[in-house]
């Protein structure tokens, strides 16, 4: 009996082992068949890497001048590919130094690593340490979008693992070093080599080496125009780390270390400040055509203009920062046509890549009474017509003048020559403000605008180049423009990729009787008013003032026979100059920039119009 009991718990036992394995393998099936899902969804948009070689780099643009001179570059900046036979030995040693210390021996995924700055990260309490290898920051800078999330990194990992089994370390190291970006819009070692020292890369020393990988950590940061001292720290950490490892002496690390110290930086490109014109132009090619090759592109460029600009605006602005507060400014110049000739869109741009000629909106001021005399032009105003100079009362706003003293009735030529604000309101009353607005929206002023009074003053904001734009169409008998500053792009072979076509005009959107008086209110401002500092006999053909409240902005916009040149003056912030207004810095920083180019000989005081207290 105890033998037929012991026989049926052995049956029931083994039936439930059974069972148990049966649910086991139904469990560890199912987690295999959703793992094996998942890591399908990873690989089913993963990218190919059969497109990328060893020697390969970025899309190289050379930009030259309208005289075919070379402004500067975008991709690779320098003409030398680092081969894996080439790689220079300072820039391998100090690169595995500090980014990955186990690259020839992991295969593409470091495990210690990982763990070493997971350790690092929780004990920290914040992320002071990444994982990646070199060979996952190639994975991610190529196929893979920047966004953090676990699929990307999942695909990261992948991806490293197939380039380790396609290439040998060597080839990795030189496709990494000929696309890594360094700061200042610097693609590649060899182009930043050449860009901060002025040499190639494969003479680099191991000091020089330091600095250059010491930016993969925060390439815009870092930049040795933008933060040298920080940048110098941390090539001297590189420096600690090759010692920490017993690749150096200890007498040599500190000779490196002196070295770092005392190393200077020379910029190869960018000179004249052209940074600002070179991402413009960028941004056009872009619209124009879409290609992978390498191209050259020539600009409207004037090297000599750009150059006089930037060192009138430099100049200026040095001298008076302090006692005006004045810290940054702007200068555009079109030819009649909508060619960009110059653009600085601030001081410094390895200091701030910002565009303030095109991409800040500032408030206009006086700058903009231009629409409000034109709009009264066209309702059928004359020149000589009369009104009062008294600051009118509209219900809870009285407009006040700006050193003007009131003489009782002044014609509208005097009006706009002195810019004298009672009369661009009283014109703004009469024929209605939407008039004003309209007109401005003609000329290519986006807006917005605050359907009041105070618009006809300038209280609406917008760029240097929309009011610059607006200003060339009456020099340009009236016709609308394209602003534009690529004339060519040619491939490597010189094969035309495109030609700018000639301009042509439909019909003037404004007609040349209005054209012809409000050209005589802008030379009679230009003569004897608000913008006579700026006046250069024979040259100058007109120009107008404009200040904004509270002397948060200061504009001068003139034109002379070929071309039409504006300048701002303000601060990034916001703050107030210290009574800066458009007649005075802005005005010399465009007669400055104009005379320049022109003879060397001096134009007397007197030729510039007889003193006169005026408003902006």
């Amino acid at each position: 009996m105890k033998k037929r009991q012991n026989r049926s718990k052995t049956g029931q036992n083994r039936s439930k082992s059974i069972k148990n394995r049966g649910i086991f393998k139904l469990f560890f099936g199912t987690l295999l068949a959703i793992i094996l899902f998942v890591f399908g969804l990873f690989l089913r948009d993963l990218p190919s890497i059969e497109q990328i070689k060893p020697g390969s780099k970025r899309q190289s643009i050379v930009y030259l001048n309208r005289h075919r001179q070379e402004i500067g570059r975008h991709g690779d900046l320098a003409g030398e590919m680092i081969q894996p036979t080439t790689i220079p030995a300072p820039v391998k040693t100090a690169l595995l130094a500090i980014e990955d210390s186990r690259f020839m021996e992991h295969q593409g995924i470091d495990i210690y690593g990982l763990f070493r700055a997971f350790y690092k990260n929780i004990t920290s309490g914040a992320v002071v340490q990444g994982g990646s290898t070199i060979t996952q920051q190639i994975a991610k800078n190529i196929f893979l979008t920047p966004k953090r999330s676990l699929k990307r990194k999942i695909q990261e990992m992948i991806l490293a693992w197939r380039l380790e089994k396609k290439f040998s370390k060597n080839q990795l190291l030189a496709i990494y070093l000929n696309r890594v970006y360094l700061g200042s819009g610097i693609y590649g070692v060899d182009a930043a080599a050449q860009e901060y020292f002025g040499k190639p890369a494969r003479r680099l020393n191991l000091a020089e080496a330091a600095l250059i990988v010491s930016l993969l950590k925060a390439p815009s940061r870092l930049s040795p125009f933008v933060n040298p001292d920080k940048l110098r720290q941390r090539g001297k950490l590189v420096i600690t780390r090759l010692a920490q490892k017993k690749m150096i002496t200890p007498s040599l690390e500190k000779t490196l270390k002196n070295q770092i110290d005392t190393l200077k930086f020379q910029p190869r490109s960018l000179r004249n400040n052209t940074g600002y014109f070179i991402d413009y132009a960028r941004s056009e090619l872009k619209n124009i055509l879409e290609t992978n090759e390498d191209l050259i592109v020539t600009t409207t460029l004037n090297t000599t203009l750009q150059h006089n600009a930037n060192k009138a605006l430099s100049d200026n602005i040095t001298a008076n920062q302090h006692a005006l507060n004045v810290n940054q400014g702007a200068i555009l110049a079109l030819q009649h046509d909508g060619a960009i000739v110059t653009m600085i869109g601030g001081l410094d741009y390895y200091q701030s890549t910002y565009n303030r000629s095109w991409q800040s909106n500032r408030q206009y001021g006086s700058i903009f009474k231009i629409f409000v005399y034109l709009a009264g032009l066209e309702k059928g105003m004359k020149i000589s017509d009369l009104f009062s100079d008294a600051p009118p009362k509209l219900q809870d706003w009285t407009p006040r003048n700006y050193g003007w003293r009131e003489r009782g009735q002044i014609t509208l030529l005097d009006g706009f020559t002195y810019s004298v604000n009672a009369i661009a309101v009283r014109i703004a009353h009469r024929i209605g403000i939407q008039s004003v607005i309209n007109m401005a929206e003609r000329l290519g002023i986006p807006g917005p605008f605050e359907p009041n009074l105070s618009t006809a003053l300038g209280s609406s904001s917008g760029s240097l180049l929309d009011i610059t734009k607006a200003y060339s169409i009456l020099t340009n008998d009236g016709h609308d423009l394209a602003p534009y500053c690529i004339l060519n792009v040619r491939n490597t072979k010189g094969d035309i990729l495109y030609q700018r076509p000639k301009s042509t005009y439909s019909k003037p959107l404004l007609n040349k009787n209005i054209l012809k008086d409000m050209r005589l209110l802008l030379l009679k401002a230009n003569q004897v008013g608000t913008g006579r500092r700026a006046y250069i006999p024979n040259i100058s053909q007109g120009s107008k003032t404009g200040t904004s409240q509270n002397h948060k902005d200061a504009w001068f916009i003139g034109y002379t026979p070929t071309l039409t040149l504006g300048v701002w003056l303000g601060n990034d912030d916001g703050s107030p100059m210290k009574s800066v207004t458009g007649g005075r810095l802005p005005a010399i920083i465009w007669k400055q920039t104009i005379q320049a180019g022109l003879s060397k000989k001096h134009v007397p005081d007197s030729a510039l119009g007889k003193k006169n207290k005026t408003a902006e």
